[in-house]
């Protein structure tokens, strides 16, 4: 699909259009400034860097997952995958080909509401379409305030059919 100038030339307005975000370190520095006389000092922001890999060893972090059939060729979904993947800035990782499709290991970018997370999405040909399944985590964390969820609906949104605009 890579061959394919039309795909490289989506992949490649996808990436240009991610925004740059402000992410769960930058937004810990923040807080740490505007609320210095309250915290006395404390470093929130080395405290989380301790104990979010403790909590991640523990167990302790959020989850979602959503599926879907969809209607397209497999080869379609991929590329709309991946561009979304782009366009949300959430760099591919990893990805295990499979005799049917494929499953995609990106990143879910730190961001104000979590730390960052992995986004992993499995697309696989069925007799009537493809079969699309995502789950988002995010460890170390016992809250993630939508952001699992809010990345799923992101996807999925951008995997549904556009009409065609006259």
């Amino acid at each position: 699909l890579l061959k394919v100038s039309e795909v490289r030339q989506r992949l490649a307005a996808s990436a240009a259009a991610a925004r740059k975000k402000l992410s769960g370190e930058e937004f810990l520095e923040l807080a740490e400034k505007a609320f210095e006389p309250l915290l006395g000092g404390a470093p929130i922001g080395k405290v989380a860097a301790l104990v979010m890999p403790l909590y991640a060893k523990m167990g302790i972090g959020t989850s979602k997952s959503r599926s879907a059939t969809l209607s397209s060729r497999p080869g379609e979904v991929l590329v709309t995958v991946l561009c979304s993947l782009a366009a949300a800035g959430q760099a591919v990782q990893r990805v295990q080909q499979a005799e049917d499709g494929c499953l995609i290991e990106a990143e879910l970018p730190s961001d104000w509401r979590a730390f960052a997370g992995q986004l992993i999405v499995s697309i696989h040909r069925e007799p009537q379409g493809t079969r699309v399944e995502a789950a988002a985590k995010t460890l170390g964390q016992i809250y993630d305030w939508g952001k699992n969820q809010h990345a799923l609906q992101r996807l999925f949104s951008d995997l549904q059919p556009r009409a065609a605009v006259a």
